[in-house]
Parts: C-alpha cells; sequence; structure tokens
C-alpha cells in the first residue's frame, strides 16, 4: 500500500529542490556576451577612426539635416553632394568616399529627376546614385514604403541616404510632438545600421531659422546640421 501524496506535500518538495536546480542550471549554463561594456581610457585611445562619407562633414552612420528657407537651395545643394560621393569626387573642395547613394525624392520626384539629368551633363555618369520614386510615407514600422525602402538598402548597401523633404517622407507628421519626432529619429537611425549615413533634408523654424523646423528631438538627435543661408 501506498500513501496517497497531498498537493501541499508536491508544493513542499518542489520549494526544497528548485533553488538546488537553479544553482546547477546557472552554474553549467554558459554565459553570453555581456549586455554592457567597460571601455578604460586606453581602449578609447586605440579606437579605430570612424572613416567619412565626406570628409570632415559626414561619417559612417551619422544622422545628418540640411534646413533652411523654402527655395534656399536644399534639393540643389543636396543631390551635387549625393552625386559626387557616387563619384568619388570632391565636393566644395571635400574628400568624398565612394559609394552607392539613395536619394528618396518624397517632395518632387519629377524635379530631382531633371537636376539628376542635368548633374550628369555636367559631370558625367554616376552608375551608383539613384533617384527613389514612389516614397509618400515613411512614418511607422508598418509602412510598406519603409519596408521596401530597407530592402533597397540591404540589396544596394548605401554610404550615403538623403530624404528630401523630411515632411514628406514622413506624412502628416506631428513635427512639434517629441514622441512623433522620436520616431522619425528611430526610423533614421535604423536606416544606418549597415554602415550608411543618412541626410534629412527639411526647413528652418520661422522664429529665426536657426534650428531645423519642429521638436528639439530632431535638432538634438542630429550629428550634423547644416543650415543654407541666402546670399
Amino acid at each position: 500500500d501506498h500513501k496517497p501524496i497531498r498537493v501541499d506535500s508536491l508544493y513542499g518538495l518542489a520549494n526544497d529542490l528548485v533553488p538546488e536546480w537553479r544553482a546547477k542550471a546557472n552554474a553549467a549554463a554558459p554565459r553570453g556576451a555581456p549586455r554592457l561594456q567597460l571601455v578604460p581610457p586606453g581602449d578609447c585611445t586605440d579606437a579605430p577612426a570612424r572613416g567619412y562619407v565626406i570628409k570632415g562633414l559626414i561619417a559612417p552612420r551619422d544622422v545628418a539635416c540640411i534646413f533652411g528657407a523654402p527655395g534656399g537651395g536644399k534639393s540643389t545643394i543636396a543631390p551635387h553632394l549625393g552625386y559626387e560621393v557616387a563619384r568619388g569626387e570632391t565636393a566644395f573642395g571635400l574628400r568624398t568616399k565612394p559609394g552607392p547613394v539613395l536619394y528618396v525624392a518624397a517632395e518632387d520626384a519629377h524635379g530631382m529627376k531633371n537636376r539628376v539629368a542635368a548633374l550628369r551633363r555636367r559631370d558625367g555618369d554616376a552608375a551608383s546614385f539613384y533617384v527613389v520614386d514612389g516614397v509618400s510615407d515613411l512614418l511607422g514600422e508598418d509602412s510598406p514604403d519603409l519596408a521596401a525602402l530597407r530592402e533597397i538598402v540591404d540589396d544596394k548597401r548605401p554610404a550615403l541616404i538623403f530624404l528630401d523633404t523630411l515632411a514628406m517622407s514622413f506624412r502628416d507628421l506631428e513635427e512639434n510632438d517629441a514622441a512623433s519626432m522620436n520616431k522619425v529619429v528611430a526610423i533614421a537611425r535604423s536606416l544606418t545600421e549597415g554602415g550608411a549615413a543618412v541626410v534629412l533634408i527639411h526647413h528652418g523654424t520661422k522664429a529665426e531659422g536657426s534650428t531645423p523646423r519642429g521638436h528639439s528631438v530632431l535638432n538634438g538627435a542630429l550629428d550634423v546640421a547644416v543650415q543654407l543661408l541666402p546670399p
């Protein structure tokens, strides 16, 4: 005959065995890579240089912004910079490291194609410069445009990505809302994961114009900000 085991007895046995089992499991389990790293000054000194896309201006994985008043030349200067990166030629006297360039023409794809055609007539061909037509909204992780753009980024492995303009690339964006602008920054950062720098083409503030328009979250998150002023 066997005495029946009561439920409270099973709980008691489990409570007695679990601490011992956990200790053995933790001792046997291999440790993964630490989540945080401790970097002493010597390692900071020996860290490799980040390199550059445009020397002295834009580095790999940067999130940058070219901003200014409407009609200030943003969509003329920006494709010129990208075209010279694609050709591996100097831009405004600055050396470039050649690589593919994606120019997302969300505001005026037709006009941008005309500008690029003019660049080709002036400077010659740049086979790795691509105008991306058809983007209407990158806002949100479920955006089909964002998914399609990420596929192109994975395929072309660009050195430089332009989003022209921020407002038209992220349609219905609440520019003065911190959470919304944080999403823009997060999406821009996600596009740099393969090593590309991302340049946002944007407008300046109406008041004094010395910072990009919208919540200060954007300005604070930028690695580079270039303001274009009228002559």
